[in-house]
């Protein structure tokens, strides 16, 4: 099962996942594997039997995009530097 976090992910950074997810495929699976591919969005969900349906998956795999749009208001505060401020005193951030 492969679970494709595209809310959680950049288009740059979907780009990189998808690039991995193909490799792994193409590379990792073997004649009679069956796999999963969802996507956490729910814009795509799918099972096939590798080797034979590896072109669908890869298909479907293209038509996935990173949803997330980061912040780029100079004032906007992200989770991890709230956190550093908060839980160790940090003065850098």
């Amino acid at each position: 099962m492969i679970v494709f976090d595209d809310v959680h992910l950049t288009a740059h950074t979907a780009r990189q996942a998808k690039a991995a997810v193909a490799a792994f495929l193409a590379n990792e699976t073997r004649e009679g594997d069956r796999v999963t591919l969802i996507v956490t969005s729910g814009g795509v969900w799918w099972t096939a039997r590798m080797a034979a349906a590896r072109g669908e998956l890869l298909d479907l795999l293209k038509k996935v995009e990173g949803r997330l749009v980061p912040e780029t208001r100079r004032d906007w505060l992200s989770d991890y530097e709230a956190m550093r401020i908060h839980v160790f005193k940090d003065n850098m951030i």
